[in-house]
């Protein structure tokens, strides 16, 4: 209905625009990637009156393969928000900032 104030107006939280890629290069059991992504400005409030800033990512992951007996994994090491951007996906919800993982992935 054209009278409901928040008609024609964006959904909340729903960017205009999102791209993301990935690039990687793998040599035997070894691989690495690196990520981006870029969200686009968002609306908090149904009236698209309060906006969220848009902000831009940057990951990284190497990965080793192995083989043990019959099974296989990787072991991987990801670093995450490399440029280490303050950001906010919700309202008031702060992002991490930049951080690790380190783990195994095991297969059987």
């Amino acid at each position: 209905d054209e009278k409901d104030k928040n008609y024609g107006k964006q959904l909340i939280y729903v960017p205009f625009n999102k791209v993301s890629g990935t690039a990687g290069i793998s040599y035997l059991k070894s691989s690495f990637l690196i990520s981006g992504l870029y969200v686009g400005k968002r609306y908090s409030s149904s009236d698209n009156f309060e906006i969220l800033q848009s902000y831009a990512l940057l990951n990284l992951a190497y990965s080793q393969a192995f083989t043990l007996k019959k099974t296989t994994g990787d072991f991987f090491f990801k670093a995450n928000n490399v440029l280490n951007k303050m950001y906010e996906a919700i309202v008031w919800r702060p992002m991490p900032g930049f951080n690790m993982e380190l783990g195994i992935n095991y297969r059987f």
